[in-house]
C-alpha cells in the first residue's frame, strides 16, 4: 500500500511544476506541499537504500523551490520566482513566440516528465568517494576537470572532449563515478536511465531526448549521465527494433552531434556493461572511451570499510588488508552483497539462539546454556521486551566475513528445467587446504584454482589453496566435457586461470603448467561430507548438514525377471514406484527409463529418501544414482599384432560377415565409405533389431553394413539438462554429431577402403578389424558424455536384438565401483550369462595403477602412451624453428610478419581483451597480411573462431598459446599451430629481439 504514498507524491509535484512554470504560485505552492508529506511518508517505509536516496534529494529540491515561492508569496510581489542550480520547474529563458502556445504547450508537459523521469543535482561526490580506479579518474580529470577549471589550454585545434563512454564490468562504480566527475567539474548533473526513457514515453522519446539536451544547455555547465545506455542504442536494423525506438537513435545521434560544436559547455556521459552490442554511430560519437575495472585489492579494503559504515565489528586493519586479497575478482557490488549478508549474521544467530540472559541494562542477549541466569527462549517470546532494539547492536566477527567471502562473486548453482523437472548442481563450501607436493594415490574429483602470477616452481606447503569439491560426486571429467561442451564460464576472475582436474592431469601438471601451485587431493570425504555445512555458491545461504530433500536420478536394479512382455514389467514398476511417491501419476512423471527385456529395473528422479526405501525392498538388488561418465578412445589392433592387411590372419574375412557387434558410442555418419554394404550378403537372421528413424537419419541410412540403429536420450536429461543447453549441434536420432562413435564403429568393424589420408597425411588403406561384420549402432552418448541410465537400456536392447558382441569404449573414473552399482558391470553381466561377449576400453587414463570396467566378465584392452601428433613446424627469421601442432591443408611459401595479438587492439579495446583475438577486438590496419599471436581467456575458448576473426582482419595465419590442447590437431580457416609455454617463451623472446 505504500507505494501509493510515492505515486500520490509525484502527481502532486507534476500538477505544482506546470503550475509553477505558468506563474500560478499561490497554486503552485500547496501542491509542492502536499508533495511533500506524501514522500515524507513514504520515506518511513521504503527499503531500498538506492531509492531513499534519490527521494531524498528529489524532497530537498522540491522544499527548496516551496520555500522560494513561499518568499515571493510573502512579500506580495507576482514576478518570477528566482531558480536556484537544484530547481526542478526550469523554464526557457526566452518567451514563446505568438503562435506556438500549442507546441510550447506541449514541452512543457515534456519538461515536467522529464522531471520525474531524470534526477537533476548537483551531486556531493568527491574523488576520495570512489574507492580505486586512479587510472579512470586521471583519465577523466584531464578530459573534463583541466577544461572546465582551465578553458585557456583549449583553445584552437586543442579542443576538450565532450562525449565520453564509460565500460567495465557491472558493479564497478561507473555511476558513482560520474557523479563525481559532476562534483569536481562544478556542473548540474543531469542522471536518466535508458530504461525509464523507453519505458515511460515510448512514443514521444525523441523529443524527451531533444528536451533533455536543452534543459542541460540552459544550466550549464552540465553533465548528462545516461546509465545503461546498451538498452537503448542497440544495433540498428535488428529485426526486433520498433519505429520508435530507431526515432530515438537518430534523435540521439542529432543531439551529440552538436554538443562540442559550439560553446554551450555540456558534457554527455554514459555507463555500459556491453559497449559492443552498442550501434556503430552511437559508438563513434563518444570520442573518448575509459574502461572501469574491478576493483584493486586497496580499493576493495576501501569498500569494507564504506559499506560496513558505523556498525559495531571486531575487525582490524590486518583484517581488512586479508578480506582485500580473498576478494579478487570482487565487484564493489559483490563487496556490497557480501557485507550485507555478514551484517545478518548476528541477527540469524540470535534467531537460532535457545538460552539468553539478560544484561545490565534490561536488554536480552543470546547465551551459553551453562551461564548464570540464562532462560530457555526464543527471539519472538523476547521480542516485546527489548531484543529487537538490542539487535542492532551485534558484532560482526572476521569469522563470519571469512565464510561470507569462501562464497566467491557470481558463483551461481547451474539450474536447468528438464521434462518439469529441476535440476541443481550444488557445491560443497569452499575448503581452505594447505598446499602439498605429496600426491595421494587414492585421489579425488577436484576443481584446481591456480593463479598466473605465482613464479615457476613455487608451490610450498605453507600456501594456502582454495578447492571445490562436487556435492553430487559427479565424475569430474564428464563435468570438464559438460563445460566444454556447454560453452559456459566456470569463472571470470582477473589474475585468475581456472583449471580443472581431468583424468591424468596430475601427471602433467608440473610439464604445461610450471606456474601453478601442485594438485591437491582429498582422501577422507566422508569425515568432511560429515563435518561441513553444504552451501549454495553464489547465494551464501547455508542450508545446513541435513540432506536436502531433492530429487537426483537414481537407478533401481531388480535382476531377472520373468514376465511374459515388457508392458508387464513397466505397469510392475510403476507399482513400486507409486509406494514411495505417493501416486500413480507421480510414478510415471518420475520414471525416466525402464529396463525390460533382459532384466528388470528403471530410471527415476528420488530424492534420497525416497531411494533408501526402494533399497529396503527385498526385490531391489541395488539402488544407485546414476552418473554420467565419458568416451574413451582405443588404438589397439596394433597391440594384437594386427597392423596391416598383409599381417590378417583370419582363416577367412568371410567368417565374420555373419557377426553383429553392438557399438555402444556417440552414434554413427552412415554415408562414409567405412560403412559400405559392398560385397556383404543378407542381414543375419538372427538379429532382430530395427532402424529407428530421427533427425537426418532414415531407414535407407540403415544397409547390410549398418544392420541397425537406435538412440537413447532419456537418462542424459535427466542428468544433465536440456540437450539444447549445450549449444552444440546434435542430431535427434542415431547421427552422429560428434564423430566418436563413427570412429570406434570404424576402428572395429569398418570397410575395406583404399587410399585415404587426411590432407596427404597418414595415406594408406582404411579398414577395421573386422571388415565384414555387421554393426548395430546404439547412440547413448551426448557431447562426449553418456548416461548410466541410457547405456543400462542400451545394453538391454542390443541383447534382445541379437548381437553377438557389445563394444563400448566408454567407462567411468576410477575407483570402479563396486559391480551392482556400476552401470557398465550390471549390463554386461547380463550379456555374459546370454552368451554375448562385452569388449570395453579399460580406463587407464586416470591416476598410476588404476582402471575401470574392470569386471571379470569383461574383455578390456588398454593403451599406455600416445604414439603419434600432427605437428607443425614454425619457421622464424632467425632459422629457429618451434614445434607446434595442427592440421595445415597448405603450407605458407612466404615469411610473414609476426603480431601480438594485445598489440593489434581495435579502437577501444583494451589490449588484453584484444590478445584473445576474438571477434571485433583486432584492428585490421594492423594485423593485415601478418600472423597473429593469440592466446587464451578461459579453457573454453572456441580455437577455430579466433582464426576466422584473423582471417576477417585480414591476418593471414595463427599462433594460438594453448597448453592443454598440444595433444590435438586442430584444422583451422588458415594456416595455423598451437603452441605451449615454453613455445610462447621462445616465440616472445624472438619477437622482444625483432623490435
Amino acid at each position: 500500500m505504500y507505494s501509493n504514498f510515492k505515486e500520490q507524491a509525484i502527481e502532486y509535484v507534476r500538477q505544482a511544476v506546470a503550475e509553477d512554470n505558468a506563474g500560478n504560485y499561490a497554486r503552485a505552492f500547496p501542491l509542492y506541499m502536499n508533495a511533500l508529506e506524501y514522500f515524507k511518508t513514504h520515506l518511513k517505509y521504503e527499503k531500498n537504500p538506492k531509492i531513499k536516496e534519490a527521494i531524498t534529494q528529489k524532497f530537498t529540491e522540491y522544499l527548496r523551490r516551496a520555500e522560494e515561492i513561499r518568499a515571493v508569496r510573502d512579500e506580495g510581489g507576482s514576478g518570477p520566482a528566482s531558480n536556484g542550480d537544484a530547481a526542478v520547474a526550469t523554464r526557457p529563458k526566452t518567451k514563446p513566440k505568438d503562435g506556438n502556445d500549442g507546441e510550447d504547450g506541449d514541452k512543457e508537459k515534456l519538461r515536467a516528465g522529464l522531471n520525474s523521469a531524470i534526477i537533476r543535482e548537483k551531486p556531493n561526490v568527491k574523488w576520495n568517494d570512489v574507492a580505486g580506479l586512479e587510472s579512470a579518474k586521471q583519465a577523466l580529470q584531464e578530459a573534463v576537470i583541466l577544461p572546465v577549471k582551465f578553458p585557456q589550454f583549449f583553445t584552437g585545434k586543442r579542443r576538450p572532449w565532450r562525449a565520453f563512454l564509460l565500460y567495465g564490468p557491472p558493479g564497478t562504480g561507473k555511476s558513482y563515478l560520474a557523479k563525481a566527475v559532476a562534483t569536481e567539474a562544478d556542473s548540474t548533473f543531469f542522471s536518466v536511465s535508458s530504461s525509464d526513457l523507453v519505458s515511460k514515453w515510448m512514443g514521444e522519446s525523441e523529443k524527451l531526448v531533444s528536451n533533455l539536451f536543452q534543459m542541460a544547455r540552459e544550466s550549464s555547465p552540465s553533465i548528462i549521465f545516461i546509465d545503461e545506455i546498451d538498452s537503448l542504442c542497440g544495433t540498428r536494423g535488428e529485426g526486433n527494433e520498433s519505429e520508435a525506438s530507431r526515432r530515438i537513435k537518430t534523435e540521439l545521434l542529432v543531439q551529440m552531434q552538436g554538443v562540442g560544436h559550439t560553446d554551450d559547455k555540456v558534457l554527455v556521459l554514459a555507463a555500459t556493461n556491453t559497449p559492443y552490442s552498442l550501434d556503430q554511430a552511437i559508438r563513434r560519437r563518444f570520442d573518448k572511451r575509459i574502461y572501469i575495472p574491478l576493483p584493486d585489492v586497496k580499493a576493495r579494503q576501501h569498500m569494507f570499510k564504506v559499506h560496513l559504515g558505523d556498525t559495531p565489528h571486531n575487525l582490524t586493519e590486518s583484517d581488512f588488508e586479508v578480506l582485500g586479497r580473498k576478494t579478487e575478482g570482487f565487484s564493489g557490488s559483490d563487496i556490497s552483497v557480501c557485507v550485507k549478508d555478514v551484517l545478518f549474521e548476528p541477527v540469524r544467530k540470535t534467531q537460532d539462539a535457545m538460552f539468553f540472559i539478560k544484561t545490565s541494562n534490561g536488554m536480552w542477549m543470546p547465551c551459553g546454556p551453562k551461564q548464570p541466569g540464562a532462560i530457555q527462549t526464543t527471539m519472538q517470546e523476547l521480542a516485546a521486551e527489548g531484543l529487537a532494539a538490542k539487535g542492532s547492536e551485534l558484532g560482526t566477527s572476521q569469522l563470519e566475513f571469512s565464510l561470507s567471502v569462501a562464497g566467491g562473486p557470481g558463483l551461481v548453482a547451474f539450474n536447468f528445467d528438464k521434462r518439469s523437472r529441476s535440476f541443481h548442481l550444488l557445491y560443497q563450501k569452499q575448503i581452505l587446504i594447505r598446499c602439498s607436493q605429496d600426491k595421494d594415490q587414492q585421489s579425488a574429483k577436484l576443481i584446481l584454482m591456480c593463479t598466473r602470477d605465482s613464479q615457476r616452481n613455487s608451490a610450498r606447503k605453507d600456501e594456502e589453496l582454495q578447492v571445490l569439491r562436487l556435492l553430487r560426486l559427479v565424475q569430474l571429467l564428464s563435468f570438464v566435457y559438460y563445460l566444454l561442451s556447454s560453452n559456459i564460464s566456470l569463472f571470470k576472475r582477473e589474475g585468475w586461470m581456472i583449471l580443472c582436474s581431468p583424468p591424468g592431469f596430475g601427471r602433467k601438471m608440473t610439464r604445461h603448467f610450471p606456474n601453478c601451485m601442485y594438485l591437491l587431493l582429498l582422501t577422507n570425504i566422508k569425515l568432511l561430507q560429515e563435518t561441513l555445512s553444504i552451501w549454495a555458491l553464489g547465494t551464501g545461504f547455508h542450508v545446513g548438514t541435513s540432506t536436502i530433500p531433492y530429487p537426483h536420478h537414481y537407478i533401481v536394479y531388480m535382476g531377472d525377471h520373468s514376465f511374459k512382455d515388457s508392458e508387464s514389467v513397466v505397469a510392475a514398476n510403476h507399482e513400486m514406484l507409486t509406494s514411495v511417491m505417493g501416486s500413480y501419476q507421480g510414478a510415471q512423471g518420475a520414471a525416466v527409463n525402464h529396463y525390460t527385456k533382459t532384466f528388470r529395473g528403471f530410471s527415476a528422479m528420488l530424492t534420497s529418501d525416497q531411494a533408501k526405501q526402494l533399497a529396503e525392498s527385498d526385490k531391489v538388488v541395488s539402488v544407485f544414482e546414476s552418473k554420467t561418465i565419458h568416451i574413451h578412445t582405443t588404438h589397439s589392433w596394433e597391440f594384437l599384432g594386427i597392423n596391416n592387411l598383409e599381417q590378417y590372419h583370419q582363416p577367412s574375412m568371410d567368417s565374420t560377415s555373419n557377426v553383429v557387434i553392438g557399438v555402444i558410442d556417440s552414434g554413427v555418419w552412415p554415408e562414409s565409405k567405412s560403412f559400405s554394404d559392398y560385397g556383404l550378403g543378407p542381414v543375419p537372421a538372427k538379429f532382430k533389431g530395427e532402424c529407428t528413424t530421427g533427425e537426418n537419419f532414415t531407414l535407407s541410412n540403415c544397409n547390410r553394413k549398418i544392420v541397425g540403429a537406435r538412440f537413447y536420450y532419456g537418462g542424459f536429461i535427466a542428468d544433465n539438462g536440456p540437450l539444447e543447453s549445450f549449444n552444440h549441434t546434435f542430431f535427434l536420432s542415431a547421427r552422429d554429431s560428434d564423430g566418436h562413435g563413427t570412429h570406434t564403429s570404424s576402428t572395429i568393424a569398418g570397410s575395406v577402403v583404399a587410399n585415404v589420408s587426411l590432407y596427404g597425411i597418414g595415406r594408406g588403406t582404411a579398414r577395421g578389424g573386422a571388415p565384414k561384420a555387421r554393426l548395430a549402432i546404439y547412440k547413448a552418448c551426448w557431447f562426449y558424455l553418456c548416461s548410466d541410465a541410457d547405456i543400462l537400456s542400451a545394453i538391454d536392447d542390443a541383447i534382445n536384438d541379437g548381437v553377438d558382441v557389445i563394444s563400448m569404449s566408454l567407462g567411468p573414473d576410477p575407483p570402479q565401483p563396486i559391480y551392482f552399482s556400476d552401470a557398465i558391470s550390471i549390463g554386461s553381466f547380463h550379456a555374459f550369462q546370454k552368451g554375448v561377449v562385452v569388449s570395453a576400453s579399460a580406463g587407464n587414463s586416470f591416476l598410476p595403477k588404476t582402471a575401470s570396467n574392470v569386471a571379470p566378465w569383461i574383455l578390456t584392452v588398454a593403451a599406455s602412451t600416445m604414439d603419434r601428433d600432427i605437428q607443425t613446424k614454425i619457421y622464424l627469421g632467425n632459422s629457429q624453428v618451434i614445434q607446434g601442432f595442427s592440421v595445415n591443408p597448405t603450407e605458407m611459401k612466404n615469411f610473414y610478419g609476426l603480431v601480438a595479438g594485445s598489440a593489434a587492439a581495435a579502437p577501444g579495446i583494451p589490449s588484453r581483451n584484444a590478445s584473445f583475438c576474438k571477434s571485433n577486438t583486432l584492428d585490421p590496419a594492423l594485423i593485415k597480411g601478418k600472423i597473429v599471436v593469440c592466446t587464451l581467456e578461459t579453457i573454453l575458448d572456441n580455437r577455430k573462431e579466433k582464426a576466422t576473426s584473423v582471417k576477417q582482419g585480414g591476418g593471414v595465419g595463427i599462433i594460438l598459446v594453448d597448453p592443454l590442447a598440444t595433444d590435438i590437431a586442430i584444422q583451422f580457416v588458415l594456416p595455423g599451430a598451437l603452441i605451449g609455454f615454453e613455445e610462447a617463451e621462445e616465440l616472445q623472446a624472438y619477437m622482444a629481439s625483432q623490435k
